[in-house]
């Protein structure tokens, strides 16, 4: 499903680890596209600069090169929204930034129906059909996948803890850079789905490279 590319012909873009790129990148890409039309769109103001454009195209077919097509082209459009969401969303007034974020958290539960009221609604137009989507996509592994954004956004934007220490920062930092999601979203575009013994065998591994992210 994937083929190898060059390195070597832009080594700026790249570490030394062999690198494969998705069959159906030009797929990809487009949902990407089309996530950040809707932005511009939605906030003619804010420029939406691409986080994800290289030389060899978006980097979600780098990370997921063997995942199904529909799946990572899903996952493509959600981490693109969630990073442009952060650009605009760090602009807005404190009490509206908020209003906005506990909008996102309300529709990712399935609470359509009394979404706070933010002045823009950016989120209401980029993530109202979310929950459907993917359950309509993986009706198994929907719940967790969805257990996994609604952590990551509570994690990211909606805690005011202070720690003490480095290893409850760091394990806090894991959380907060989307090692979770992003680890997720690994196994799901594979159509893999870990039994909690499974996933404790991985513990480690995972915990290690989570801090490494």
């Amino acid at each position: 499903m994937s083929t190898a590319i060059d390195t070597s012909l832009v080594p700026q873009y790249f570490q030394r680890f062999p690198v494969r790129r998705h069959k159906d990148e030009p797929l990809i890409a487009q949902g990407v596209n089309g996530i950040r039309k809707t932005f511009e769109r939605l906030v003619p103001e804010r420029h939406a600069r691409s986080h994800a454009v290289g030389p060899y195209g978006v980097v979600y077919a780098f990370c997921y090169p063997e995942g199904k097509t529909e799946r990572v082209k899903f996952a493509a459009e959600i981490v693109e929204a969630l990073w442009l969401y952060d650009d605009i969303i760090e602009v807005l007034p404190h009490e509206e930034a908020a209003l906005e974020h506990a909008t996102v958290i309300q529709m990712l539960a399935g609470d359509k129906h009394r979404m706070a009221p933010g002045k823009k609604n950016l989120m209401t137009s980029i993530f109202s059909d979310t929950r459907d989507q993917i359950t309509a996509l993986d009706p198994k592994g929907a719940p967790l996948l969805i257990e996994m954004l609604q952590q990551y956004l509570i994690e990211y934007d909606a805690n005011d803890k202070t720690y003490n220490d480095i290893e409850d920062y760091c394990t806090f930092r894991i959380l907060n850079v989307g090692f979770g999601m992003m680890a997720y979203f690994v196994e799901w575009t594979l159509d893999i789905h870990l039994t909690e013994e499974e996933t404790q065998l991985t513990k480690e591994f995972y915990a290690a490279s989570g801090r490494v992210m």
